[in-house]
């Protein structure tokens, strides 16, 4: 069996190839998707999560990720709050075939989903790109973004913690793209043609009246029924689009 690290996976990944192939699996014949999500019924004193999910394109290859989700690691260690493993099978017999650096894999394939939701829903000509949060999933957002919408010539980031933001910045380079940092999260979200947000927040941080017409407003960060980036005036302006109903909306 392979082990397959980050580095392998930097080296064979661009985000044009990947949202094209994730478009087409999305066109295949739907599977059963029952996700494990373990969490603390005491959620305001333990935060922590354990996900498992599963993925199945027939015929050719299945997989199943186990990530943890351990917030706490931001600030209070060096380390990212998402760790994770993929377990890779071969589709025709059902072999183990890898494992793979689940982490990384976690950061291309989510950055993916959303370029893919941009491909279809944000404005072709779009200029302004808004990044909130500013931990391990943005850079990832940002380039992927910036694949797909190649109009996209100016990125704000605003973070909680404005050095995070700043070191963000400093550390990506795309060519054509200024990448800047806001202290006001408002100016930010009102002057972006597309928002991407990656935060794990309980209280909703974009409200809905700052948003334009015609905003693509891309939300990744919240995946338990506690967790919301947005208000509800922005849900109800809103035309409302997921990939999968069936890992959302209960969820």
């Amino acid at each position: 069996m392979r082990m397959i690290a980050a580095e392998s996976i930097h080296e064979v990944c661009n985000f044009v190839d990947l949202v094209d192939a994730i478009d087409e699996n999305h066109r295949e014949p739907k599977v059963n998707i029952k996700d494990m999500l373990m969490t603390s019924e005491n959620v305001a004193a333990d935060n922590d999560h354990f996900l498992v999910r599963g993925a199945w394109s027939r015929g050719m290859a299945l997989g199943i990720k186990a990530a943890t989700v351990f917030p706490a690691n931001i600030g209070q260690t060096s380390l990212p709050a998402i760790h994770a493993i993929f377990i890779l099978y071969e589709g025709k017999h059902g072999v183990p075939a890898a494992v793979v650096d689940g982490t990384v894999l976690t950061y291309y394939k989510t950055a993916a989903d959303s370029a893919l939701g941009a491909r279809y829903l944000a404005r072709h000509d779009v200029e302004s790109m808004a990044m909130i949060g500013a931990g391990a999933m943005a850079p990832y957002l940002i380039r992927a973004h910036c694949a797909i919408r190649p109009s996209i010539s100016t990125v704000t980031i605003w973070n909680r913690t404005s050095s995070r933001a700043q070191a963000l910045a400093e550390s990506l380079v795309i060519e054509g793209v200024e990448i800047q940092t806001t202290d006001d999260i408002e100016s930010a979200v009102r002057g972006a043609g597309l928002i991407s947000s990656a935060t794990m927040t309980q209280k909703s941080i974009i409200k809905g009246e700052w948003l334009m017409p015609g905003t693509h407003l891309d939300l990744i960060g919240a995946f338990t029924l506690t967790m919301r980036e947005t208000d509800d005036v922005a849900m109800q302006k809103s035309r409302i689009f997921v990939d999968s109903r069936d890992s959302t909306i209960g969820e």
